[in-house]
């Protein structure tokens, strides 16, 4: 399973995640996290930007 963590900042959870273009991505098997890795998007792949016309 894997489980997305917004992380604007890379060290706190952000609140909106519209507006958010960093996740880390934690793999989970087993009740256990077994890898961790930062994703980020372009502007244009935001939810926030997506939605008001701007991708």
């Amino acid at each position: 399973m894997q489980i997305a963590v917004t992380s604007q900042n890379r060290h706190s959870i952000t609140e909106h995640a519209g507006k958010c273009r960093k996740f880390w991505l934690y793999d989970v098997e087993k009740g256990a996290v077994t890898d961790k890795h930062l994703v980020e998007l372009p502007l244009e792949e935001s939810f926030h930007a997506r939605q008001h016309g701007m991708a």
